[in-house]
């Protein structure tokens, strides 16, 4: 009976243990969903504020981020903010936030995201992405973005080239044809237009080659093989070089790069020939070699005998290039492409570089000292008083450095003919005539028994250099072509009134 007992009473106390279990149980599952309920109620709260996790708006991680916080990024960016512009050539320049007052302005289209957010369903942003673009607003100031492009190096003119059609070119000393470039120059207008659009847009970058009008151009419509055809003529000038050796062992050289701005050249580049514009740069070439080279009726100094330096100027000796003749030549030698080594055509010259041009072998006549004397190796050979022409502007004898024209003997000599009679002025005899001047020269002069002094003042000769008939033949047989003339007034020329 006991044992019985016992039995049930195990059996009534499992039965209450399992009991009390079940309700421990039921109440811990009641606890459970309770706390997830606060959690989930707390999340749904929290994403009422903020954005579920895998939230991107515009690439930027916004999950757990308020309206606000994304905002402040968004402002923050906007100062860092920078435009790439890239030109022709991989030339790149930028422009960067603070040039221009760049801001970013906020509005509500963030704020209206979030709120089409569904908070209850915040768990799904742990399984999946949300990706959100929005157009972000921002401002600059328009007068400093013109500015800093308007600034920027492709944008100045200095800058810019051209375009150019396939053409004829002059490099490295010939002529080829070169292919089209497309240059450049900028519209300026369609490039800050391009800008604008770009920044306003929040663009990072710009490929100004990308952009319709950008670039300044022009049409290809040449034929290359005429153009070719005038290169292959052009280079037969190109290729003509004359060297020009000059007094005094200086040398001048005339080739293509001188040439080649002797030709036309039209909008396109292209070279021509005008025959007109070529031929009248050869004849100013000659003339400005002439003025450098020409020495005849300049400006000398002299060593005068006892006296020193004197200045003579005028006379027909010296260097003179004959124009006529060295135009001829070079028009010839540029037509043939020549190249040579040469001197100008003279039709005068000095006979030596020494001493000035007058070497150690002259004749030196001084007016106002009415005499002359005549160095061989510089010593002097032959002296002797003379009489020079008449002072009186019709008479005198011009100063100068002249050359003798030739010698003569047994000349009968005349002067002007008389309109009223038709014979000649006078007519004198000489024995010895050496002329240097037109009809002015050296001879004897029988007719006078006195030289020297001042007798030429008042009662000179026609403009001729009066000699002692003793010292006429002595000059005659010394005097020769290759001795300057130097004839010059050391004390002036004073004319009688």
């Amino acid at each position: 009976m006991a044992s019985a007992a016992a039995a049930d009473y195990g059996k009534k106390r499992k039965k209450v243990s399992t009991k009390s279990l079940k309700i421990i149980l039921l109440i811990l599952i009641i606890a459970l969903i309770a706390l997830l309920g606060g959690i989930y109620a707390s999340f749904t709260m929290q994403y009422q504020r903020e954005f579920f996790q895998g939230t991107k708006i515009n690439d930027l991680d916004a999950g757990n981020k308020t309206p606000g916080e994304i905002e402040s990024i968004f402002a923050s960016q906007a100062k860092d903010y920078k435009i790439e512009i890239t030109f022709r050539n991989d030339q790149t320049e930028s422009i960067s936030a603070d040039q221009i007052d760049y801001q970013y302005v906020p509005d509500d289209s963030i704020q209206k995201l979030l709120d089409s957010q569904n908070a209850v369903l915040w768990p799904k942003g742990y399984f999946q992405t949300t990706q959100y673009t929005v157009t972000t607003q921002t401002k600059f100031d328009e007068q400093k973005l013109t500015d800093a492009v308007m600034a920027l190096p492709e944008m100045q003119d200095a800058n810019m080239t051209a375009p150019t059609k396939t053409h004829v070119a002059f490099e490295n000393g010939s002529f080829a044809v070169k292919d089209a470039d497309a240059g450049t120059a900028l519209n300026k207008d369609t490039v800050l237009a391009a800008v604008k659009d770009a920044v306003s847009k929040s663009e990072t970058s710009l490929s100004v080659n990308d952009v319709d009008g950008a670039y300044a151009s022009v049409a290809d419509d040449t034929d290359r093989n005429a153009l070719q055809a005038q290169a292959d003529l052009l280079n037969k000038y190109a290729a003509a070089s004359i060297t020009y050796t000059l007094p005094g062992g200086e040398t001048q050289v005339l080739d293509g790069t001188t040439l080649m701005t002797w030709l036309d050249q039209d909008a396109d580049g292209n070279y021509t020939k005008n025959d007109a514009n070529w031929s009248a740069h050869i004849k100013q070439y000659v003339q400005d070699l002439a003025s450098k080279v020409n020495t005849v009726k300049s400006t000398r100094t002299f060593n005068a005998t006892g006296i020193g330096a004197v200045q003579v100027k005028g006379g027909n000796y010296g260097y003179k290039i004959d124009q006529d003749a060295e135009i001829n030549q070079l028009t010839s030698e540029l037509e043939s492409g020549t190249v040579t080594t040469r001197e100008p055509n003279y039709s005068s010259r000095e006979v030596t570089a020494d001493n000035g041009g007058f070497g150690s072998t002259y004749i030196e006549v001084d007016l106002s000292r009415q005499h002359m004397w005549v160095y061989q190796n510089g010593s002097v050979i032959l002296e002797s008083d003379v009489v020079s022409g008449k002072m009186t502007k019709d008479r005198y004898t011009p100063s100068g450095v002249y050359k003798l024209a030739y010698k003569e003997k047994d000349r009968d000599l005349k002067g002007q003919i008389d309109p009223s009679t038709g014979e000649p002025s006078y007519i004198s005899h000489v024995n010895y005539w050496m002329p240097f001047n037109g009809g002015i020269g050296f001879h004897d002069a029988s007719w006078r028994s006195s030289f020297g002094g001042s007798i030429y003042v008042g009662s000179g000769s026609h403009g001729c250099v009066n000699l002692p008939t003793s010292f006429a033949p002595k000059l005659y047989d010394v005097i020769t072509k290759d001795m300057p003339i130097v004839v010059y007034y050391s004390n002036g020329c004073k004319f009688e009134s």
